[in-house]
């Protein structure tokens, strides 16, 4: 029950901040939070899923992380 409530909680939140055009800031923030609330409520898997989205809003969203790691160098290898 747990599991499809964070579902829930993390796809309309996702939902309110895209139709927001909130940017990439609010969204590392809902995915973290709810992927830290799954962890610590023995929901392991959905909320290792969720840090992993995290992280990967994190280096393709932030203009500092996108400028580091997806650079046209890493796209000419």
């Amino acid at each position: 029950m747990l599991t499809l409530i964070l579902l829930v909680a993390t796809i309309v939140g996702l939902l309110v901040l895209m139709r927001r055009e909130a940017g990439a800031v609010p969204i590392l923030i809902l995915l973290g939070v709810l992927g830290l609330v799954g962890l610590l409520l023995e929901a392991a898997v959905l909320g290792t899923l969720l840090l992993l989205g995290a992280v990967v809003v994190a280096v393709a969203g932030l203009p500092a992380l996108r400028i580091r790691w997806l650079t046209p160098r890493l796209f000419a290898m």
